[in-house]
C-alpha cells in the first residue's frame, strides 16, 4: 500500500510504501500491539485518537485478518513533526470462505456469489 503526501509550506510531497518503509515511515499495528503513544504535531490529534475504537487496556484489539497502518508522510521521522497519523488505514482481508460461495441457479448450474450471501 502506498500513501503520498501533498506539497505544503515549501516541502515536496513524500511517497511512503508500507512494505519498503515499514518500521521507519510506516508502523503496522496488529492484535496485541501496544497502542501508539505519539503526540500529534501542533494542534493535530495524537495517533492514539485515530485508533481509540480498537484499543482495550493499552493494546490494539483486532481480528486475525486485520491490521492498522500508521503513515508518516513528512520527510523525516525525527522530532515532533513525526506523529504517524498523516494517514491511518484499517485493512480487513476477507477469507476465501467469507468472500465466495457456490450456489446452484434454477438450471442446476453452479454460480459463484461474491461477496458471500448468507
Amino acid at each position: 500500500m502506498t500513501a503520498e503526501g501533498q506539497s505544503y509550506g515549501g516541502y515536496a510531497g513524500h511517497e511512503v510504501n508500507s512494505k519498503d518503509d515499514e518500521g521507519t515511515y510506516v508502523h503496522v499495528l496488529r492484535d496485541g500491539s501496544e497502542a501508539p503513544d505519539v503526540e500529534g504535531f501542533g494542534d493535530q490529534e495524537d495517533a492514539a485518537e485515530f485508533v481509540a475504537d480498537y484499543v482495550d487496556d493499552g493494546e490494539i484489539v483486532l481480528d486475525d485478518n486485520q491490521a492498522i497502518y500508521l503513515f508518516e508522510l513528512s520527510h523525516s521521522t525525527e522530532g515532533s513533526g513525526a506523529d504517524f497519523q498523516d494517514a491511518v488505514v484499517l485493512v480487513s482481508l476477507e477469507t476465501e470462505s467469507s468472500a465466495i460461495t457456490v450456489d446452484e441457479n434454477g438450471e442446476g448450474e453452479s454460480v459463484i456469489l461474491c461477496p458471500a450471501e448468507a
